[in-house]
């Protein structure tokens, strides 16, 4: 089938037999496959306000309702939610085969999907584990000669062996210092220093080698770039890289001031801001030979890229890559519906799913480069 339209794609799903089930820590990021499927399930840990709106659009079982709020004190990933016996009732009620939507994959899941015979639309819980690895993203970044920025990844110790000048007269006089070994994004593990008080500081923080109780094996110690942070949600398909708009990243807002890390991702801007011609080419540029990377490795469907536009609006440097569903869904997906484009999350299900079908990568293409509100 060629999908050109959004009722191509209900039709494309009513022919997979079965039960689409999404699965998360709350339901709505979940919601976007209930536009197409009728028989459409979420699964959630979270008991939120929007439930009720929310179940006009998708049967929806909810964890922390159906024990009463008494929730495991080890409830914090799909595996755990999925495991639980509520849940495992819940779906060996549905009709097989079953077949999860993830925000990512772990290893634990995996091995619980085995032994319940799930389909899981995701990548590899090993493949994602590597590519999220910020020394990956440095090998990546220096086989594309990609504009990264200034720095690199050291042993943990090297932050108590340097002190604040010396790595300014590399750098410049501010720095963003990460743990990379903290897998959570989202601005975890992330500091901006501006001083060397505020150096000292870190360094006495993290005199244990560790934080948020994770051992600490490495730093990430770059340049500290003045601009606009933002972000690209593209899918890897068997035809071609679909890649979304750039969107702006709110990140640090007032009401995130009380926490110990910098960088902390507080959502996007949607807007029918347009970026610099030269701006948006070159971002599309660098997404898409990062999907051709990852997509030689076996990656397919969704990945997030977060880049940062210099104060000066004349160079964007990509700074991570995220192999998962992002912040920006589902609101990205929504804005695509009600232009009548069909949302990113649709062709990432049919990767997972195997049908055979055709689309138009460059006329997508196309369609998501315009901006959005």
């Amino acid at each position: 089938m060629f999908l050109r339209e959004l009722d191509h794609v209900s039709d494309l799903f009513e022919s997979v037999s079965g039960t689409f089930v999404g699965v998360g820590m709350t339901a709505f990021p979940r919601i976007i496959p209930s536009y197409f499927s009728d028989s459409y399930c979420i699964i959630s840990l979270r008991k939120t306000g929007d439930l009720p709106q929310l179940r006009k659009k998708a049967k929806i079982f909810c964890l922390e309702e159906e024990t009463g709020g008494a929730l495991p004190s080890n409830a914090r990933d799909s595996a755990r939610l999925l495991a639980h016996q509520l849940t495992t009732d819940y779906l060996n009620k549905l009709p097989d085969p079953k077949h999860l939507l993830l925000y990512q994959n772990y290893p634990d899941l995996e091995r619980l999907a085995k032994k319940e015979g799930w389909i899981l639309l995701a990548n590899p819980a090993d493949l994602r584990l590597r590519l999220r690895e910020r020394a990956f993203f440095q090998h990546m970044g220096a086989a594309l000669d990609l504009r990264l920025v200034p720095g690199a990844i050291w042993p943990i110790e090297v932050i108590r062996e340097r002190g604040y000048e010396e790595w300014t007269s590399m750098l410049g006089p501010e720095l963003v210092i990460q743990l990379p070994d903290i897998g959570q994004g989202g601005g975890r593990g992330t500091f901006f220093v501006r001083s060397a008080e505020a150096y000292d500081l870190l360094v006495e923080r993290l005199r244990g080698d560790s934080w948020r109780d994770v051992r600490l094996k490495s730093v990430s110690i770059r340049k500290f770039v003045e601009g606009i942070p933002v972000s690209m949600a593209i899918c890897i398909t068997r035809h071609g890289n679909l890649i979304s708009g750039l969107q702006e990243q709110l990140v640090d807002l007032p009401y995130c001031k009380g926490f110990l890390e910098d960088g902390i991702f507080c959502g996007h801007v949607w807007d029918k801001t347009p970026w610099p011609p030269a701006i948006q080419e070159d971002a599309l540029k660098q997404a898409d030979r990062i999907g051709g990377y990852v997509a030689s490795l076996g990656y397919r469907g969704i990945l997030g890229i977060d880049f940062i536009i210099d104060e000066g609006g004349r160079e964007i440097c990509p700074i991570e890559i995220n192999p998962r569903f992002t912040g920006a869904f589902p609101m990205l997906s929504l804005l695509h519906l009600q232009h009548g484009i069909i949302p990113l999350d649709v062709f990432h299900m049919l990767e997972f799913l195997d049908l055979p079908y055709q689309l138009d990568v460059e006329e997508l293409n196309k369609q998501y480069a315009r901006p959005i509100e």
